[in-house]
């Protein structure tokens, strides 16, 4: 028999060795994570996480956000060291200097008509202007292109393009007998009768009657302007600004001369209704505008006359932003 010696340290053993056996078997196996079952049968409670949107298929699911830092104490100020609680300046853009310029004439919108719908301009104009003078003196397919168009190059040296407005009057240049062929030739008096026509028809038809369709007419204006190429400009203002520059047309107190159109002119002229034959042999007078140039052919005395009408539209024009 086993005295009692030996049998406590046979107990002592065993236990040791138990202990060790548990002790094995814990580093073999993974923690228990919260949210998961335990080895006692326990569900141990995840901390509560705020509610994300289900991801989106085919995209990656966003990481978790991290951890806001530590507010550190806010370091003291120096001579050098701007002030937060300042506004900072506004970043510089690049597209300042292309802003839309400022409009200067604006067109009020009246209830009381309806704007012509692009489908009606040609009855409309016709029945207020009569469609016999539109054949006469107008090109109207398509009406409201070709008058933004011919308003917008009246004020350029080029001369008008395919979308022309004005036919051309009647009859051929008129020019006296030439002395001296050289200094070119000078158009002759009797010229200034093919202009007649129009000018007095110009002249009778009421203000009233054209203003009250240029302003039914003008979204569909300023519509074609855009489309033109000018997405920043109001066509009022370019209307009255060319109106301004064939009001100071200079007066030309001699005959005007012309002489044969030269190669760079035709070029230029490549895409108008009729090729000119002739050009302002003063090099001065030909660097005008289309406009100013059309005020010196019609002569001195007719181009008078075509001042007070065009003053006298220009005033009912600012009128329409009133």
């Amino acid at each position: 028999m086993l005295n009692t010696r030996n049998l406590v340290l046979a107990c002592a053993a065993m236990g040791l060795l138990a202990l060790g056996l548990v002790g094995w078997q814990l580093t073999q196996r993974p923690l228990a994570t919260p949210g998961s079952n335990s080895d006692s049968g326990l569900v141990t409670p995840a901390p509560a996480r705020p509610a994300l949107d289900p991801p989106t298929p085919g995209t990656t699911p966003a990481a978790p956000p991290a951890p806001a830092a530590a507010t550190s104490a806010p370091a003291p100020k120096t001579a050098n060291t701007p002030d937060a609680t300042q506004a900072a300046p506004p970043p510089t853009s690049r597209n300042a200097a292309t802003t839309s310029p400022a409009i200067r004439h604006r067109v009020a919108v009246k209830t009381s008509r309806p704007p012509i719908l692009p489908n009606e301009v040609d009855s409309v104009v016709a029945k207020a202007l009569g469609p016999k003078t539109l054949a006469r003196y107008f090109y109207t397919e398509p009406l409201a292109r070709r008058f933004v168009a011919s308003v917008d190059k009246l004020g350029e040296k080029q001369p008008p393009t395919s979308q022309w407005l004005l036919r051309p009057a009647r009859g051929e240049l008129r020019l006296s007998p030439a002395r001296k062929p050289q200094d070119g030739r000078v158009i002759a008096a009797a010229n200034s009768q093919r202009y007649a026509d129009f000018l007095r028809w110009f002249e009778r038809t009421d203000n009233a009657r054209l203003l009250s369709l240029y302003a039914r007419m003008y979204p569909l204006l300023q519509q074609t302007y855009v489309e033109l190429g000018h997405p920043e400009g109001y066509f009022n203002d370019r209307l009255i600004a060319v109106i301004d520059q064939m009001l100071a047309t200079p007066l030309q107190k001699s005959a005007l001369r012309v002489k044969p159109a030269s190669p760079e002119t035709l070029a230029a002229a490549a895409r108008t209704p009729t090729t000119p034959r002739y050009e302002i042999a003063d090099p001065a007078l030909e660097a005008l505008s289309t406009g100013q140039k059309m005020m010196l052919r019609i002569g001195p005395a007719q181009a008078a006359r075509l001042k007070i009408k065009l003053k006298s539209l220009r005033a009912g024009l600012l009128r329409l932003g009133r």
